[in-house]
């Protein structure tokens, strides 16, 4: 973590969740392991996904007040999938397509 993510982003968290927002700290290990981060090593982005939310947790962002969710736990649910697939098929707008 930078100094930037801990800093800035600590402290935009933190006055979200002063202003009465709850927040949602979203460690993306799928999506890390699909971008081949780590070499793709599961393991590895799971260590780093625990060290960013241990760092936040000592800049006062700790799970008291804020929630850090997996992209494993969202998978999970049932209507993760279902969505997915939505948001990547064809609709109309060409996004799913463009390019290929």
């Amino acid at each position: 973590m930078h100094i930037g993510q801990g800093l800035v982003c600590a402290s935009k968290i933190q006055d979200m969740i002063k202003a009465g927002f709850n927040f949602i700290v979203f460690l993306a290990d799928w999506h890390s392991m699909i971008n081949n981060k780590f070499g793709g090593d599961l393991e590895k982005i799971l260590t780093v996904g625990r060290y960013y939310k241990h760092c936040f947790t000592a800049l006062g962002i700790s799970s008291n007040n804020a929630e850090y969710v997996w992209a494993a736990e969202l998978a999970e649910k049932a209507e993760y999938y279902p969505a997915g697939v939505e948001s990547n098929t064809d609709n109309g707008k060409g996004y799913a397509v463009e390019g290929y």
